[in-house]
């Protein structure tokens, strides 16, 4: 900034004023101001502020003298007290009244030494008080001294760097000298260089655009902090800044000769001059060796020459590293260690014991597509391991060509996949391969010839060859007549040589574009053909080619899905090549309308793809936004470029994610298919738990595609991890689907690459910590996807190998070391989660949760290596892949054990070799060891006593030492007869423990256990417990131990009923029936409850105190629900109004036992019906309400956002589902379970029960499954995609169930009952196994679980809140360990006996009041006088005419549920239940008689259902108008059906709509016949 002293006395005198005026005018007397300032000061501040009142004065004085001293005083204090600037210095905030004094003095000051020594006080003053914008600080710098500007403090320093990045963009607007900024710069550069923060550095080399400059300042200590920082900043920059940047960082490795590093950003830039440059600039062979293996990784052909490697045998054995000929033997060296050479097939990935018997019955089936399925399965797991269970087995045996043979078990096509899956499990065994396919040459069969062809170019994917093998054999098959022959041949070049140029290919190819004649298949492959070879090339020749083949077909090809591929393989020749590609981007759009838009967002997605451009992602994202014309497809290869583009990096990643969520709920249709495809390349071999989650939520969408394509791109994530998740989900999926064959297809590719070479291969395109992108995997993986968005016509069609592109993106994710001969060595590494040190001064830790494996290891997504040990030096940065290790000339090694603290030495015998050195025991310290010398003597052959060679605290030839934590351990001791001394001078140490004499003899060592116990195990917790004795639990030596434990488990069960007190208290406040509760799920204590009064409370559980209300209901509270953050508690009644309440938390905090406090509701709704009901989404703003419809709110909105009705009867309960936000469960009074999906206008599902159902509770730990608790005493647990029939019946009840909830840990529930008990039932059980009453409870009307699981809360018609445990005998309070221990000892003896008659009935005996008990008798008998009746009825019936065995009760003999529990029926309607409770013999056949003529009304196939359905018998089936969405579609029991009932005049009388799978049901018997 020059220094104009027009402007800058203007400035000076505005600061001027602004500054004085308040000086000049206050508000109050300063005085007094001032003096108050003066006495909160301590003594030593007030006397440096008078000090420094005293400088500035001075300043002012005519005297120069007087003025130097002055100022120089003033420098002083203030650089004193910058040099840490932890908060605003005391001189600095002394001297800010002075400010624009010392300023206008300034301005009157001559040009002289004590004037600029004045600029430089200023410019630090100006730190804190200039006006922003106005750079004060840099104005004075640049009139003050040319000194040290360091000298003023860190602060002060970035300040100024700020300051100058202002100042400069200014000058060069107006094209100024910038000089003076320029000298400064490097003054700030060099300061900050020196003082370990490079980034600032670079930030403002960068603002002023000299980064040559950097060159001058970096040094040893900071030039490896400088480059990480420059190579991760040119991720966010624009061009060219980011290849100026990479440029820089790549002079600074060379200049310190780090050509590893030099190499990897060489290759960023996609620079082979640079790569040339490193190899010329390199001497060491060890290096350049390293340095071709991290050419090999890249998949780059690179032709090595004299230049780069003088010696001619070593540039030969260099080459054979850069074209990947030790893959294969380095792969199937990591497969031994890792001790998975077994060959796997289908069967033990598809797991289908685990499955049901339907999905497992399906897995055996040999079908055509299922063999297909497997042979792909088969090629993926076996990939490179050179044998296999289907292919090469059957290579080897004598039979081949039978109908024995796998290949002939496919069907035309599929045997083209068959063929080709052998040079998958060949992979990288080009001469084994070449052999295996030879006699598949020789096949009468095109389809088997075209899969030797392909199989050839697999076998060659990233392996060069000088020989060119697969251009020999393939070169003659391209032109051949027959199309398949034909693809197979140009595919099978297109893997074999992807990347490499080669012209001979391009004119082999090129003219089968320029055919006519040629069927647009073939042209599809050769354009993908040519795109791979040449892939990022930018050839203008290929290019040409392929649009001359796009502008001349017609419009009805270029409809075709297959024409799809002709834009794919222009755009690979232009992959990450940015701008380049614009030119043919403009010629493009004179391309046919059909492919016009498709076209241009391929070469688009292309062209930026890796490359993180934000600008690029927002074009996409725009046509993604439009709303399309018939018949385009062009959205779908824009959401796939979304992900191309955005996976560069992990923000951008994670951005990406986020808008594909918005595209699929607001996108089109085939914007929704593609959306998995896309999640699928971002994440790809990278499992991430929300991406897993979603992906899992597709795989049951309505629509197939987008099912399909999220089932593969699971399959894609979970590329090579053995992801134990996904195998479930993907298992399940096979169980789901076994009746679509399609689907089914899918989930078997899935399974297959999640198993991708036994977890040994990654699909990953990024490599070298993901810095690196392989442009050939990625383009194999582009084509893949691109192949999916149309999955029915390609991969689903007769071109399924396609999927064999995905070869090209295969790579071990492992680390593996050599030696310098290239040898595997096997050392030490510590594999943990990658951190980022980026901007770190020091030696920051670069992972994080580390592990110590031996090498080889495999490296998982986001996990980084380091050596463990300083033995070897790594030549290459990043430990991955093939990493040679040459010996550490430093390094010398300590070897050590440790002893333990009280260990001992024992079972020492002598060394038969040397009379003198009986036994070595190396690397042992002494420590606190007892040594039991006297195991010694006994093997002494003439019984003279050995004694131990000490030295030091140390035994005889002991070296290093390990922590003495180690305890356990075996080490090696020498012994010695006579005098220690003189032995220890005879011989010698070495380092396999032996020792070496003077006669140079050898004496082996000899191995000695070492026995070690912590004194913890002797110590008593209590002053009166028995010393510790330990037993030996040898079962022959303790033959009573069964009939001991079976005592203990009978006075365990018996301590439990003992001990049984599962009431804690009751909460007494309200004045009417508690109707409802809630649970506030971010605070234990607090529970809220309303009641039939209107009055809601809020209760402190720990003190069982109201400590908050919440007056406003005109009526009785019907629903109460909390928010998922706690803050907002939503209330319903049938006032017609929902009122929203904040939670008072501190309230609840203090608990002061006082209710004093009531609460005023944040909102109130009103509405035009009454409420019964009301839930909260588990995750969002949304809360539902039942009444006469369902209706759906959002906290910020007055009125319903959206509502749902379904029949005109009053729904009673709402629930939402803890795992699917948007799905919701209700049940109304017309006896229905309705399941919702707020993402549809329409309800998804429907049943109807026998009886009403009053609650609905979902499990929170399987949100697929509910139970609903019904009117007729029982609770049926459903699986929300199976309706069809109950998964359990949980019986015990003897009256309604008015209420139900889950344990927080899904494995229990409570429920309520009218009968006046709460019980507890075990989520898949039949019973109960717990039931609490008490005298004065009165009806249940609401039980709820607390957060903790341990807890039950219960309220109740009579007024009261009551406190439970949720087991029975739990002690409460602080349990001790050894309690702890005691009481899991009980458990695990009670469970292990609990079969036992006198331990079962001990358990199981639960004390019931008498009318429950006589109840219970009275449902007992009426069910076996049922079942009775109808043995009899079935005995006494003609041969035939009794129907056969319901499916249920044949399912009971395999282990399955049992048929009484699915049909038993009460023994009474509920309304007579709870009114009479009738005992006598007419009332019973009353209730019995009006059952069978309820049943007799019932259609047969409606009977069926369980629970049966309450239909009339005019019931009209009709199609489901909704498909259900998500994981609530039922598939694989035939087409739903709905039941929809005519209206009738009554108003009691409802439509039902039921979904009924009706090829899974049978008649369960024939009518009664009823009189």
């Amino acid at each position: 900034m020059a220094p104009e002293k027009n402007g800058s006395g203007s400035g000076a005198g505005a600061g001027t004023s602004r500054e004085e005026a308040p000086a000049k005018a206050p508000a109050k007397d300063p005085k007094k101001k001032e003096e108050k300032k003066d006495e909160d000061l301590s003594e030593e501040d007030l006397a440096l502020k008078q000090q420094l009142e005293l400088y500035v004065e001075r300043v002012q004085d005519p005297d120069p003298g007087l003025q130097k001293v002055a100022l120089e005083s003033m420098r002083q204090e203030i650089r004193t007290s910058t040099s840490s600037m932890t908060s605003v210095p005391k001189p600095l905030k002394f001297l800010r009244p002075h400010y624009g004094t010392l300023k206008a003095f300034f301005e009157t000051m001559k040009d002289s030494d004590l004037k600029r020594y004045l600029a430089d006080i200023l410019s630090v003053l100006a730190l804190t008080m200039s006006a922003e914008g106005e750079r004060e600080s840099l104005k004075y710098r640049l009139l003050g001294s040319e000194g040290d500007i360091g000298s003023w403090g860190h602060e002060y320093v970035r300040n100024l760097a700020g300051e100058i990045a202002q100042e400069y963009t200014k000058r060069q607007s107006e094209e100024a000298p910038i000089n003076d900024l320029m000298e400064l710069v490097q003054q700030i550069v060099a300061f900050h260089m020196k003082h370990n923060a490079e980034p600032e550095a670079v930030d403002l080399l960068m603002e002023v655009e000299d980064l040559d400059m950097l060159m001058e300042h970096v040094d040893s200590a900071n030039f490896k902090r400088t480059c990480l920082y420059l190579t991760s900043a040119a991720r966010y920059l624009p061009g060219p800044d980011d290849m100026l940047v990479l440029d820089i960082a790549y002079l600074i490795y060379l200049k310190f000769e780090e050509y590893a590093n030099a190499l990897q950003i060489a290759l960023f830039l996609d620079n082979m001059q640079y790569v040339k440059q490193v190899f010329t600039s390199c001497s060491d062979l060890l290096r350049k060796r390293q340095f071709c293996y991290i050419l090999a990784r890249h998949g780059i052909t690179f032709e090595l020459d004299e230049e780069m490697v003088p010696d001619d045998d070593e540039r030969e054995a260099l080459q054979e590293i850069v074209n990947n000929t030790k893959l294969s033997e380095g792969y199937l060296t990591l497969a031994r260690d890792i001790e998975v050479m077994e060959p796997k097939s289908p069967e033990d990935i598809y797991k289908a014991h685990l499955l049901d018997g339907r999905a497992s019955a399906s897995a055996s089936v040999d079908s055509a597509r299922q063999n297909l399925a497997a042979t792909f399965v088969n090629a993926f797991v076996n990939a490179g391991f050179g044998q296999d269970k289907l292919m090469t087995v059957q290579l080897d045996s004598s039979i081949s060509g039978t109908s024995a043979n796998w290949l002939f078990k496919n069907k035309e096509h599929g045997k083209t996949s068959a063929a080709a899956s052998l040079g998958m499990i060949l992979l990288w065994d080009v001469d084994t391969g070449l052999s295996q396919l030879d006699k598949y040459f020789h096949s009468n069969d095109n389809h088997v010839i075209a899969g030797a062809l392909l199989g050839v170019g697999i076998v060659n994917c990233n392996i060069k060859n000088e020989c060119d093998p697969a251009l020999a054999l393939l070169g003659d098959y391209i032109d051949k007549e027959d199309a398949s022959i034909r693809i197979g041949g140009i595919m099978g070049l297109g893997l074999a040589y992807a990347g490499s140029q080669n012209e001979q290919i391009r004119a082999k190819l090129s003219p089968i574009l320029n055919d006519p004649k040629a069927p647009l298949d073939v042209l599809a492959f050769t354009a993908i053909s040519l795109g791979l070879i040449y892939v990022g090339s930018c050839n203008e020749e290929v290019a040409q080619s392929i649009i001359f083949t796009l502008m001349d077909r017609s419009e009805s090809e270029l409809g075709e899905p297959l024409a799809r591929l002709l834009p794919l393989g222009l755009g690979l020749l232009y992959l990450g090549k940015q701008e380049n590609v614009e030119v043919t981007a403009e010629v493009a759009k004179t391309f046919n309308e059909k492919i016009r838009k498709h076209c241009d967002m391929t070469l688009l997605s292309c062209a930026y793809a890796g490359t993180g451009n934000v600008l690029k992602v927002q074009n996409l994202l725009g046509h993604c936004a439009q709303h399309l014309e018939k018949g385009e497809t062009h959205q779908a290869p824009a959401v796939l470029g979304i992900a191309m583009v955005a996976m560069a990096e992990e923000l951008g990643l994670e951005m990406a994610i986020r808008s594909l969520e918005h595209l699929l709920q607001y996108g089109e249709q085939n914007i929704r298919r593609a959306v998995p495809l896309a999640l699928g390349l971002l994440c790809i071999a990278n499992p991430k738990v929300n991406v897993m989650d979603t992906l899992s939520r597709l795989s049951h969408d309505t629509d197939s595609e987008v099912a399909m394509a999220a089932v593969i791109s699971l399959g894609l994530i979970g590329s090579g991890t053995n992801n134990a998740r996904i195998a479930g989900m993907l298992r399940n999926l096979s169980s789901y689907y076994y009746k679509d064959a399609s689907l089914l297809f899918c989930v078997r590719i899935a399974q297959g690459l999640v198993h991708l070479g036994k977890g040994l291969l990654t699909l990953n395109p990024y490599h070298s910590e993901r810095f690196l992108l392989s442009p050939t995997a990625l383009a194999g993986i582009i084509t893949m996807l691109h192949a999916c968005l149309d999955m029915k016509a390609i991969i689903l069609g007769k071109y399924h190998y396609v999927l064999y592109f995905l070869v090209l993106a295969m790579q071990p994710r492992m680390l593996l070391t050599v030696d310098e001969n290239l040898k595997p060595l096997s050392v030490p590494v510590r594999v943990g989660q990658a951190v980022d040190v980026v901007g770190q001064a020091g030696r920051p830790k670069t992972i994080t949760g580390f592990q110590t494996h031996s090498t080889p290891v495999l490296l998982a997504a986001g996990d980084r290596a380091e050596l463990a040990t300083e033995k070897y030096i790594p030549l290459s940065p990043i430990l991955e892949g093939f990493v040679i290790l040459k010996e550490n000339p430093d390094y010398r090694e300590e070897n050590y054990a440790t002893l333990g603290k009280g260990s001992r030495i024992v079972g020492v015998t002598p060394s038969s070799h040397s009379p003198e050195v009986l036994v070595t025991l190396p690397k042992v310290c002494l420590g606190s060891c007892n040594l039991g010398l006297g195991a010694l003597g006994s093997g002494n052959p003439d019984g003279s006593q050995w004694s131990v060679a000490m030295v030091g605290p140390f035994l005889y030839g002991l070296s290093p030492q390990v922590e003495e934590k180690d305890e356990g351990n075996t080490g090696i001791i020498e012994f010695f007869r006579g005098d220690p001394a003189v032995r220890h001078r005879r011989s010698k140490l070495q380092k396999d423990g032996s020792v070496l004499d003077k006669q140079h003899r050898q004496t082996p060592a000899m191995k000695v256990k070492v026995i070690s116990r912590s004194t913890d195990e002797f110590t008593r917790e209590r002053s009166q417990d028995l010393q510790r004795v330990f037993r030996n639990f040898d079962p022959k030596l303790r033959t009573q131990e069964k009939a001991v434990e079976y005592v203990r488990a009978l006075n365990a069960a018996k301590l439990d009923k003992v001990f049984a007190r599962p009431f804690i208290g009751a909460m007494d406040g309200h004045i009417d029936s508690v109707s409802c509760m809630a649970k506030n799920p971010n605070y234990l204590k607090g529970i809220f409850s309303g009641s039939m009064d209107g009055d809601i409370r809020l209760w402190d559980i720990a003190s069982r105190r109201t400590v908050c209300q919440f007056p406003g209901h005109q009526g009785p509270v019907r629903g109460l629900t909390v928010s998922t953050d706690g803050q907002i508690m939503v209330s319903c009644g049938i006032d017609s109004t929902v009122r929203l309440w904040n939670v008072p938390v501190a309230t609840l905090g203090e608990s002061d036992g006082t209710h004093e406090n009531s609460a005023k509701p944040v909102a109130v709704y009103v509405w035009k019906n009454a409420f019964w009901a009301v839930d909260h989404q588990w995750d969002g703003e949304l809360f539902a309400t039942a009444g006469a419809q369902v209706d759906i709110w959002n906290q910020n909105r007055s009125q319903p956002i959206s509502s749902f009705e379904w029949g005109t009867d009053t729904v009673i309960s709402v629930r939402f589902n803890p795992g699917e936000p948007n799905v919701l469960a209700t049940s109304g009074s017309d006896r229905s379970i309705t399941l919702y999906d707020l993402r549809m206008s329409s309800p998804t599902r429907k049943v109807i029960m026998r009886t009403k159902t009053n609650a609905i509770s979902w499990n929170p730990m399987e949100p697929m499954n509910f139970t609903a608790a019904n009117e007729d005493c029982n609770c049926y647990s459903y699986d929300a995609r199976k309706l069809e029939e109950a998964k359990c019946v949980h019986k015990d009840h003897v009256s309604a169930v008015m209420d139900i909830d889950y344990s927080p840990t899904g494995r229990e529930f409570v429920t309520g009952s009218y009968d006046r008990t709460v019980r507890i039932f075990q989520y898949n059980g039949g019973h109960s196994r717990e039931v609490y009453h008490t005298k004065r409870m009165q009806r249940v009307f609401s039980v709820k679980f607390t957060c903790d699981a341990s807890y039950v809360i219960s309220g109740s018609d009579d007024t009261n809140l009551r406190l439970w445990k949720a087991k029975a005998s739990e002690q409460l309070g602080v349990v001790l360990p050894r309690e702890r221990r005691k009481h899991e000892y009980h458990e695990a003896v009670k469970n292990r006996y609990k079969h036992l008659p006198e331990v079962k009935r001990i358990v199981r005996h639960r004390h019931l009041p008498k009318p429950i008990y006589k109840a219970g008798i009275l449902r007992r008998t009426v069910n076996e006088a049922e079942r009775r009746k109808e043995e009899r009825r079935k005995a006494h019936s003609a041969p035939g005419s009794s129907s056969a065995e319901p499916l249920l009760r044949r399912k009971n003999r395999s282990g399955s549920f049992s048929a009484r529990r699915f049909f038993g029926r009460p023994a009474l309607p509920p309304s007579l239940a709870r009114r009479s409770n009738p005992r006598t013999t007419s009332a019973r056949r009353d209730a019995t008689r009006r059952l069978h003529s309820q049943r007799a009304r019932v259609p047969m196939i409606l009977r069926n259902c369980h629970p049966p359905l309450h239909l009339s018998s005019t019931t009209e089936l009709l199609p489901l108008s909704s498909p259900p969405p998500s994981f609530l579609e039922s598939r694989g029991h035939g087409d739903p059906l709905v039941a929809k009932a005519p209206p009738a005049p009554e108003p009691a009388t409802r439509s039902h709509r039921v979904a009924i799978p009706l090829p899974s049901l049978r008649p369960r018997r024939s009518p009664p016949s009823i009189p």
